[in-house]
């Protein structure tokens, strides 16, 4: 089991992998560097929405019943509350494991349409805390209601979000599969193993094999976006591949495995190519935030994405857009007019792009 500074420990590097760039032998599989050369590019310039020195060091950000959900981990009170001008409601969720405090919040979770009810994730304290807020309440907002979500061998949890049953679906450092639900009557591992040497731990391959998840607002699918690789894929809650995304370059996780306090770990090097960053979904679409670089080419920023993938839920390439600055996270609202992007420089922000309908049939 994992100790829960370890637990820390490999929450920092997911969210933040640049600052741990190692060498060494690897293990890798399809680096084939062709690209998809035929997609068409839609520009699109982004308007600032926050001001200056209202977010530390943002990692997530999503549409909450017509209003802004940003996580800022770094921050006293990690979660903002803003509306979509991007002036600031409410601070609220300290530092701690007290009810209503965050270690390590990874992720939000809200369907589209929702009276401002929200879930968000903490992948160190494997919980899920349901927040609702209501315009002209109070200036502080209490857990509605707190979910343990336990698994075997306690790995962190990279993201998760509440099916239709009561429970959850979440990905991490787990020790079989690469998703796992939680039910009430415990944690039920599913979908494919991750790919892979079996020589190589399975928790060590879904280290490398992390992805960002977005459901389907009727929570009957998910996408699952691969962060060191070129992989999308589309699953229904019972494991099952529904489609499968184009790769763009044909690459998967390039890294060396080594043993830290006895225990083998994920070691990436200056060879690990970034695939997609973050994903958001609405009912029409799924939008992939996608780098393609790694720290040789593009020191600093490989962790970045400035390029949004725009596909349908039976996994074909709808529009692809290029930001006018890299972006670590996005959020699209329910009518895919406005896509919302977390950027850290110049200055940590929160950023609108404005969508329309050009351009969407023909650029598959």
């Amino acid at each position: 089991m994992a100790e829960k500074g370890d637990a820390r420990l490999i929450l920092l590097i997911v969210l933040f992998p640049a600052a741990w760039p190692l060498g060494g032998a690897r293990e890798a599989a399809g680096q084939d560097r062709s690209t998809d050369r035929g997609r068409a590019v839609v520009p699109l310039t982004g308007r600032q929405l926050t001001q200056p020195n209202l977010l530390m060091l943002p990692t997530a950000v999503s549409v909450i019943g017509g209003l802004l959900l940003v996580l800022d981990p770094m921050a006293d009170s990690v979660a903002v509350l803003l509306d979509t001008s991007g002036a600031q409601l409410m601070r609220f969720g300290g530092k701690g494991a007290a009810r209503g405090e965050f270690e390590a919040p990874v992720s939000i979770d809200a369907q589209y349409g929702s009276d401002g009810s929200f879930w968000v994730i903490d992948g160190a304290l494997h919980r899920a805390t349901a927040f609702s807020y209501r315009r002209g309440q109070g200036p502080g907002l209490s857990p509605q209601r707190v979910v343990p979500l336990v698994v075997e061998g306690d790995g962190p949890i990279a993201a998760a979000f509440a099916d239709t049953e009561g429970g959850f679906v979440g990905t991490g450092l787990f020790q079989s599969k690469r998703f796992v639900r939680f039910l009430r009557r415990g944690a039920a591992p599913f979908g494919p193993s991750p790919p892979g040497s079996p020589d190589t731990p399975v928790q060590v391959r879904n280290h490398a094999f992390q992805s960002a998840l977005a459901p389907h607002p009727d929570r009957s699918r998910f996408a699952a976006a691969t962060r060191y690789a070129d992989r999308l894929e589309i699953y229904a809650l019972d494991g099952s591949v529904v489609a499968e995304a184009r790769r763009l370059r044909n690459f998967d996780p390039v890294y060396e495995m080594k043993a830290r306090q006895g225990r083998p770990t994920f070691a990436p090097g200056l060879d690990l190519r970034y695939g997609y960053i973050a994903v958001a979904a609405n009912r029409q679409s799924i939008f992939a935030l996608y780098s393609g670089r790694n720290h040789l080419e593009a020191p600093g920023t490989a962790p970045y994405g400035a390029v949004v993938e725009e596909l349908d839920w039976a996994g074909s390439r709808l529009r692809t857009f290029g930001l006018d600055r890299d972006a670590v996270a996005i959020a699209v609202d329910s009518s895919g007019q406005a896509l919302y992007a977390v950027v850290h420089e110049p200055l940590p922000a929160i950023v609108r792009y404005a969508l329309n309908s050009s351009g969407r049939k023909g650029h598959r």
